[in-house]
């Protein structure tokens, strides 16, 4: 069923892309591409909103990680959750 929901709602989203070749007047395209953003937006907005909860989490220990001084250089500790190759 949630595969189904995910597969008609992709061929929406593209459906709607599609459609907005169709506007001439740039005002109507460029709003109808702002309520399709609006609609994509709405329909991952758990999915979002754990992400965003997730990154504060991290964000918060490495502040905490790198405000620590370190005894064993005198400098501040390397954030161990940074990973460059993210």
């Amino acid at each position: 069923m949630e595969l189904e929901t995910t597969r008609a709602y992709i061929r929406a989203v593209l459906t709607s892309l599609r459609e907005s070749s169709y506007f001439e007047d740039d005002n109507q395209r460029e709003e109808h591409l702002s309520n399709l953003l609006r609609d994509v937006l709405m329909f991952n907005r758990d999915r979002i909103h754990r992400y965003l909860n997730g990154l504060t989490a991290a964000l918060e220990a490495c502040i905490a990680i790198c405000g620590t001084e370190s005894s064993s250089n005198g400098g501040f500790e390397t954030c161990l959750l940074f990973n460059p190759r993210f």
